[in-house]
């Protein structure tokens, strides 16, 4: 079961979606599918670090924990920055196309939390893993 967060990302996902393809708008659907594959990643990312941690608690005595986990430290930290970029790109693509009716935009654009943390990298990060959550609990993105 989903939280109500990722209930929330991927019902303003399909919204946004849906105006876009009845706009019959493929650069916006581009932009909306390259933000969702950098939620992906991610998410896998998340995914990665937690079992990592699970293997250290197991087995202690390995090495080369500390430098894997480093390496998607850095790869998450780098991940934040790509998706605070998407998520502006995509709303302000969102917010110049003449094709949308405006008034159908939520505020936030596609970002779903609390258009006030569009900035942190936390609220992102959040945001971010709950839609990939979603997109991959309704197959909607692919789980490799």
């Amino acid at each position: 079961m989903l939280s109500t967060e990722a209930n929330e990302a991927f019902e303003r996902y399909m919204l946004i979606v849906k105006m876009l393809t009845e706009a019959q708008d493929e650069k916006g659907l581009s932009l909306v599918r390259g933000l969702t594959s950098k939620c992906a990643e991610y998410f896998k990312i998340i995914v990665e670090q937690v079992s990592l941690k699970e293997k250290r608690k197991k087995f202690p005595s390995k090495t080369g924990f500390l430098k894997d986990f480093n390496q998607l430290e850095e790869l998450r930290n780098t991940l934040h920055i790509y998706l605070l970029q998407e998520i502006r790109v995509v709303n302000k693509y969102l917010a110049t196309k003449s094709l949308l009716e405006k008034s159908q935009i939520p505020e936030g654009g596609i970002y779903s939390l609390d258009p006030k943390t569009i900035g942190k990298r936390q609220f992102v990060g959040e945001w971010a893993f709950c839609l990939a959550e979603a997109l991959f609990a309704h197959h909607l993105l692919e789980n490799e």
